[in-house]
């Protein structure tokens, strides 16, 4: 029997990841990648998200009661929980937003295309209109927290906007 020290086992692990690939198809445009990729860029874009819910958070008065506030409250929770638990994969920001009162958070800001994006499978699924709207909706207003330009998530954004257009989905194989 052949065994194999663990590093050896990990580190195949990691390269299968990233050189496996992931496809997304909708009409006449195709973008495919490595799942790494994909990791990474749903990594970039949920970091960017929190610089936004950093900034829109920075003046609240908890004190003061209404609808907003309670939202707000949420979101300086959510913050605060997401920076504790210091974030070095995108399953870590899944894990803090899948609360259903988060949901309504991120619908309230208009951010539920973060939860889309990242909670989504990445194979054999598919992004619907209505999810791809949530995504570039998220990604216009996070657009000034995204701390370099990156030519693969532009594609990304000009296919889930292609779906709105062409009300298709986005196919994941």
């Amino acid at each position: 029997m052949l065994i194999l020290p663990w590093d050896y086992i990990l580190n195949s692990f990691f390269y299968l990841i990233y050189t496996m690939g992931v496809q997304f198809d909708c009409g006449e445009m195709s973008i495919s990648c490595s799942y790494g990729m994909w990791n990474d860029i749903r990594f970039f874009i949920a970091n960017a998200c929190l610089e936004y819910f950093i900034e829109i958070t920075k003046d609240v008065d908890i004190n003061v009661r209404d609808i907003s506030t309670q939202y707000h409250c949420h979101l300086v929770d959510l913050v605060e929980a997401i920076k504790k638990r210091k974030p070095e994969s995108i399953l870590d920001f899944l894990s803090e937003i899948e609360a259903y009162e988060t949901h309504n958070t991120l619908i309230f800001f208009g951010m539920n295309g973060l939860y889309k994006l990242i909670a989504k499978s990445d194979c054999e699924g598919f992004y619907s209109p209505g999810d791809s709207l949530d995504i570039c909706n998220m990604l216009n207003l996070i657009e000034p927290y995204l701390s370099v330009d990156c030519d693969d998530l532009t594609r990304f954004n000009h296919l889930f906007s292609a779906s709105v257009d062409l009300n298709e989905n986005v196919m994941i194989t």
